[in-house]
């Protein structure tokens, strides 16, 4: 209720006021209590809230009893500052000279003496302040304790108003997926309306049985999902990891629905696709669209129809789903079935790569023209076992940021090991664009990926633009890079000078693309110093003619 911070407010007025000796502004403020605690008690009794009822009623009957306490005292309260005054005027009338009789001053003097006469006045009012004092300081303690309890109250109430509204809440959500979702799925005879109805809808209404077939279980855990997404948005909680969570499980669930409609798309896929013998780049287009489209025409069925629940949130939802329902494609056989149409549309530039990749496959740092100081051949192996998990990732998204964590690391590997051994002497140490390149290639040649050419080319295919003018597509132009270098790798090149400087020929040749991306190089490429400091080469404002190679040998 709203009127219990202002009851609060009233009580601990009347409270502070009776303390302070001020009886007849207190016992108002208490009725004013009363007043109010009387109106919340009849909206109460109209909600059926008996707890809150139950808790109103106890600070109620404290208040009336302070009223009725006060009520006995006030009137004897006003006159009660003045009995000193009466008696003290009524001694000094006794004092006076009886002006009738002319009875002279010296006679009424007979009076005790002062001294003897003090006692019996002072005495009585110094224990009568004592019992009062004793009074006050407990009457006290008592409105404290009493105040506490009162304020304890009135939270557990308000903490029990917020419970009641949470669970309110709840079963208002429960009832709107009930709605949604269960009923949807009771109503088989309701089709899904389409814009248009084409190959990949038909498809969706044949194979995707999301109806009372399913397994009892699979529902309710649906509708569980569906409840604490809508809990979590509500409270302003990420959803993002519930969504992965539960995605991953249902995919692998063979009971689950959109497990056996991604299979049936995956088995109808592969047998478009499984004799592919020419105009392999019509067919990459077409199965690049039709993987698209049958995406896009689920997500509408599921949003559109079960998953209304999700109309609450952002696009990123639906963005999720769609990523992890992607990645379940490619991992059960979409991703092998267009590798092997790249393999065949770039087998002469994929053949000679591996080729190279395994002849090389012992080069050193130092044959490929890398730096004296930053020939770390060993240092190098964990960045190169990280990319060794490439083939392990179905994703786009995913590949895309390994190759981007890789480049990373080179630099981190480099300042790491210099910091580790302080007492290496040498030159300030600064990893540009020219330092960064043979360092790469030499970690791309020892990961010895089989078939990185034609994966490279469909990575590139299937890259959203999105990815192309950031950190990732930086990243790529580096891979495009190193692949090109290594296909045109011969033994009579090793040496460190020549080497270096065809290298340098791959980054002038390529300027106009990195170009395009050199903010991204920007985070990705640092310097390290002896001294602490870091510095970062201007890469378009190097030449040949300005470069010192002489510290690399």
């Amino acid at each position: 209720m709203q009127t219990g911070s202002t009851v609060l407010k009233l009580l601990e007025k009347a409270v502070t006021l009776e303390e302070n000796g001020c009886s007849g502004e207190a016992y108002i403020e208490y009725l004013n209590v009363v007043e109010t605690m009387a109106k919340e008690l009849r909206q109460l009794s109209q909600l059926n809230a008996h707890s809150e009822v139950e808790s109103s009623v106890v600070m109620l009957r404290h208040c009336v009893d302070r009223v009725q306490h006060l009520s006995k005292i006030l009137p004897q309260h006003l006159p009660s500052t003045q009995p000193r005054q009466h008696t003290i005027v009524a001694q000094n009338r006794k004092s006076l000279p009886n002006t009738q009789n002319n009875t002279p001053v010296q006679q009424t003097t007979t009076s005790p003496p002062p001294r003897t006469s003090t006692p019996p006045l002072v005495q009585p009012q110094l224990h009568t302040s004592n019992s009062q004092k004793s009074l006050r300081d407990a009457r006290k303690k008592a409105e404290e304790e009493a105040l506490r309890r009162m304020r304890e109250q009135m939270q557990f109430k308000v903490e029990s108003d917020r419970k009641n509204l949470e669970r309110s809440k709840a079963l208002a959500i429960n009832s709107r997926v009930e709605r949604e979702f269960h009923n949807s799925i009771k109503s088989s005879s309701r089709r899904f309306k389409w814009e248009v109805q084409d190959k990949w809808s038909t498809f969706i209404d044949k194979y995707l049985k999301y109806d009372t077939d399913v397994s009892q279980n699979i529902i309710v855990a649906d509708k569980y999902w569906l409840e604490q997404l809508q809990c979590s948005a509500r409270s302003g909680r990420s959803i993002a990891d519930a969504i992965q969570t539960h995605m991953d499980c249902i995919l692998v669930d063979s009971r689950h629905p959109l497990n056996d409609i991604c299979i049936q798309f995956v088995g109808q896929f592969n047998q478009s696709y499984g004799s592919v013998e020419d105009n392999f780049e019509e067919h990459i287009q077409r199965a690049r669209t039709e993987i698209f489209t049958f995406l896009e025409r689920l997500l509408k069925v599921l949003f559109g129809k079960y998953w209304i629940s999700f109309s609450d949130h952002d696009d990123l939802s639906e963005m999720l789903v769609y990523n992890c329902i992607l990645k379940h494609l490619f991992s059960i056989g979409v991703y092998a079935r267009l590798l092997s149409i790249f393999k065949n549309i770039y087998q002469n530039e994929n053949h000679s790569l591996n080729q190279k990749m395994l002849e090389f496959s012992g080069v050193t740092c130092q044959e490929l023209g890398v730096k004296k100081l930053f020939r770390l051949d060993l240092g190098y192996q964990t960045i190169v076992n990280q990319l060794h998990k490439y083939d392990a990732l179905f994703t786009i998204e995913e590949k895309l940021k390994l190759i981007t964590s890789v480049i990373d690391q080179i630099s981190v590997v480099v300042v790491q090991h210099y910091k580790d051994n302080p007492d290496i002497k040498g030159e300030k140490l600064v990893i540009g664009a020219d330092d960064m390149l043979p360092i790469f290639i030499f970690v791309f040649i020892k990961s010895n990926i089989k078939d990185i050419y034609a994966k490279f080319k469909l990575l590139e295919y299937f890259m959203d633009e999105e990815f192309s003018k950031g950190a990732e597509g930086y990243a790529m132009v580096t891979l495009e890079m190193a692949m090109n270098y290594a296909m045109g790798l011969n033994k009579e090149d090793l040496d460190p000078i020549e080497v270096e400087e065809k290298v340098e020929e791959y980054v002038v040749d390529e300027k106009s693309v990195i170009k395009e991306h050199s903010f991204a190089f920007e985070s990705t490429s640092m310097g390290y110093q002896k001294e602490n400091s870091f510095v970062l080469d201007d890469l378009m404002g190097l030449s040949l003619d300005d470069a010192d190679l002489d510290d690399i040998i």
